[in-house]
């Protein structure tokens, strides 16, 4: 069970959950010793190390309690083990954890590029092996560049995007979620440039943020793809950059290229099952004036181009990526 949400996080919380950066390098943990130690037990020789707090994924009927106090005895950063039951579920994708060592607690804070996340892994989303990742992407904001991060979860991206001067609005329809992303950016000193829209991301991206965006984040791979007509109705009219992952049994380029879209780069960043994989894209979209065919009857009113534009597109992507 996770800490009430009802303020900042206390200084005595917040010195207690944060161990140093460089013992809690937040990346996917192996240990020679622990791989040794739990060969042929079942237990993964694997887990996700979030703050002080390691995930682990085990089948139904595994008790996997003494193979827990063993990884933290190899592993002294640990100070809780929790076991993943099932896949993440639902629209605030968490899955139910079961409580195997160590302190019973799902309140952490985990430390990332220099940045410091509190993060409950029970009721948030979070993943510490997309670091890399959004160092990556993180890297190419401009500072005053408005970004829309449509899947925000407790802040990752938009904290480190605004730490390099632009200024975010954070769509997440996890309220729990919502409330860190706040935390995070003030204890990040971030506040000021990072704005939560709380609820469904296609809404925020068709009201708040319609015509805004010049960088869209879309971390949400199984649906991604989904909203992505959403995403372009966001875009500045001088065009934007999307960052969008996408999990697919084939390689997604093409189909997006048909679309219009230019592709910046791709990376395939891990497989998920022997058929599926998730590819992280940066694609292009154009200004307003360059979305059209010059023979178009609207060709010279720039708003209705918009809107046509929009609606060719959003049918094109259902027939496409569904």
């Amino acid at each position: 069970m996770g800490f009430p949400l009802v303020g900042p996080l206390p200084q005595d919380l917040r010195d207690k959950f944060s161990p140093s950066e460089k013992a809690l390098s937040g990346r996917w943990r192996e240990n020679l010793n622990w791989k040794e130690a739990v060969r042929g037990t079942g237990f993964p020789r694997s887990f996700d190390l979030i703050g002080d707090l390691a995930l682990v994924r085990l089948k139904p009927g595994t008790p996997g309690v003494e193979q827990a106090k063993l990884l933290m005895k190899l592993n002294p950063e640990v100070k809780g083990v929790f076991a993943r039951q099932g896949a993440l579920e639902g629209e605030y994708r968490i899955s139910p954890l079961r409580h195997l060592a160590g302190v019973d607690r799902t309140l952490t804070t985990h430390r990332e590029n220099g940045f410091a996340f509190v993060v409950d892994v029970a009721q948030t989303f979070f993943s510490p092996r997309l670091a890399t990742e959004r160092a990556r992407v993180c890297q190419q904001v401009r500072p005053g560049e408005r970004v829309l991060d449509m899947f925000a979860g407790v802040g990752p991206f938009s904290v480190q995007a605004a730490s390099r001067g632009a200024v975010v609005l954070s769509s997440e329809i996890n309220p729990v979620a919502g409330r860190l992303l706040l935390l995070n950016a003030k204890l990040n000193g971030v506040a000021s440039r990072v704005r939560y829209l709380p609820g469904d991301a296609s809404r925020v991206a068709n009201g708040q943020a319609r015509g805004w965006a010049q960088r869209i984040i879309m971390n949400l791979p199984g649906l991604s793809t989904r909203f992505l007509a959403d995403a372009i109705a966001s875009t500045a009219a001088s065009g934007a950059i999307i960052n969008i992952y996408v999990r697919s049994e084939k390689d997604p380029s093409e189909e997006l290229k048909d679309l219009g879209l230019s592709i910046l780069q791709k990376r395939q960043l891990k497989e998920v099952s022997s058929s599926e994989k998730v590819y992280a894209l940066d694609l292009h979209v154009p200004s307003v004036s360059r979305r059209l065919p010059k023979t178009s009857p609207l060709s010279e009113r720039r708003g209705w181009n918009r809107s046509w534009m929009l609606q060719r597109l959003s049918r094109q992507l259902r027939r496409t990526l569904s």
